[in-house]
Parts: C-alpha cells; sequence; structure tokens
C-alpha cells in the first residue's frame, strides 16, 4: 500500500468529496498511473494550507472524458482525463491547518521553506509515518 498526498484548490476538492473520483493533467499521468486500489490519498488544499480528508483508491486509474474539475492556470484546457475512483475514509468539517503539521513530517525535508516541497507537484508518495501523523490528528 502507498500513501498519496495529493495537492488540490477548494473548488476541485468539493468535486473530489462529492463525485468520489480524483483527476490529474497529462503532465502528472505518470503519478495517478501508479495508485493501485486500497491506497491512501490524502487532500491538501491549496491557498487555504489545509487537509480537507483522506480517502482510499478504489480503482485502477482510468480515462474519463466528463468535465467535473475545475481547471487553473496552465492547465485551464484541461479535464483531469487521468483519475481513479475514491471511497471516503475521513472527510472532516473544518480542514487542519497543515502548517502545524509541518514540524512532525518527514518527507518535508526544509522545515522553513516547507511549501517547496508541494510545488510543481499534483501528487507525490509520503512516507507511512507521514500518513499515521495526519490520520492522528484528522481522527
Amino acid at each position: 500500500m502507498n500513501y498519496w498526498l495529493c495537492i488540490t484548490n477548494a473548488e476541485n476538492w468539493e468535486v473530489v468529496k462529492n463525485k468520489k473520483v480524483w483527476g490529474v493533467t497529462d503532465r502528472h499521468k505518470n503519478k495517478i498511473s501508479q495508485v493501485k486500489p486500497g491506497d491512501i490519498l490524502i487532500f491538501y488544499i491549496t491557498k487555504s494550507y489545509k487537509v480537507g480528508g483522506i480517502m482510499k483508491a478504489d480503482s485502477e486509474p482510468y480515462m474519463g472524458t466528463e468535465k467535473i474539475f475545475s481547471p487553473t492556470g496552465f492547465a485551464a484546457k484541461e479535464i483531469f482525463p487521468n483519475r481513479v475512483k475514491l471511497k471516503s475514509q475521513i472527510i472532516v468539517d473544518k480542514p487542519i491547518n497543515f502548517k502545524e503539521l509541518v514540524p512532525k513530517l518527514k518527507f518535508i525535508k526544509n522545515k522553513k521553506v516547507w511549501a517547496g516541497s508541494l510545488q510543481g507537484k499534483t501528487m507525490r508518495l509520503i512516507p507511512k509515518e507521514d500518513y499515521e501523523t495526519i490520520w492522528t490528528v484528522l481522527a
């Protein structure tokens, strides 16, 4: 089992929660292609610096054609076609502050400039210990 930190905006987090699907652009298809059923996906919401919830992959990656995500920036014309179906694990009413977790997370090497560990990524593997740290705070 792998643990993934998925980076999304608030609008697309609503899509993930409501439709139970995660999608990425073609630029990141190699990452999502590594997701297997049972893998854990933790959702970090940009700009608010919050963790909104944890979900479990419920399918192999697949190609979707329905426009359900809200693209921004360089991906303005993308539909995030590389997708995986999800099952809810924990969805919190009040997302937790990611900044408070930074000192405890092993995958973040530079604690002062921690955002660099997330910049330019849509999803990244994290160690089981970091997942457990986040789970403990959310649960």
